[in-house]
């Protein structure tokens, strides 16, 4: 899916005698939407409950081009969204045509192989970048991946019903723990996700999918 981003967050560069480069993160506490978030991932999970992903099914995602869908939007909490229009397939990959509506921004493309999630400019379709914590999407328990910059990043992984969450500590950030919440039907398609900060409870970024007619 589309990278998250629950608030906007400002960041603070303390360059001091002891300390140089020194970055601190302050998080803007954003609206409380716990209702809507709460409403809106129950009725995923009781729309889509016969093809959710589950553990068991995680290792062996078999995506096929009947599987896959072929038009649907992803809508965000503050009504932004996306169409998604499928394009072709090549080699193990799914590529689809990402349009911001109604219109403003850039189209981008976005390829997946049920695991793995890239997105890209339409001017650069051969640098699709695939997000780093893509790696251990599916990985219950810890699990470490390897930034771009280099650093190494830590997370806990659990499921529940349907739902798989993720953790990360982000306290040395001034965030709290960053907390994502995300359902996915068995061709390892994101149907929900939401992100949300200990610092700031209630307060979420969530986004789902409607699927949309065939042109």
């Amino acid at each position: 899916m589309l990278p998250t981003k629950l608030m906007k967050i400002a960041f603070i560069v303390c360059i001091g005698t002891a300390l140089q480069g020194c970055m601190k993160y302050q998080l803007k506490k954003g609206p409380q939407n716990a209702a809507a978030h709460d409403m809106k991932l129950t009725q995923t999970l009781a729309i889509s409950k016969e093809t959710l992903l589950s553990p068991k099914d995680s290792s062996s995602i078999a995506v096929t081009e009947d599987s896959i869908p072929k038009r649907y939007r992803l809508v965000r909490n503050d009504g932004k969204s996306w169409n998604y229009d499928y394009l072709y397939k090549l080699g193990d990959y799914y590529y689809y045509k990402v349009t911001a509506t109604p219109g403003s921004g850039k189209t981008h493309r976005m390829r997946t192989n049920g695991t793995i999630v890239s997105y890209s400019n339409t001017s650069y379709p051969f640098h699709l970048a695939p997000r780093p914590e893509d790696r251990c999407k599916f990985v219950l328990g810890n699990c470490k991946y390897l930034e771009d910059n280099g650093s190494i990043s830590e997370i806990f992984n659990s499921y529940d019903d349907g739902v798989w969450t993720t953790s990360r500590d982000l306290k040395s950030l001034g965030v709290g723990t960053r907390i994502t919440r995300s359902v996915y039907n068995k061709s390892g398609f994101e149907l929900f996700s939401s992100t949300a900060y200990s610092r700031d409870p209630g307060s979420y970024t969530f986004y789902y999918i409607e699927q949309l007619p065939l042109n």
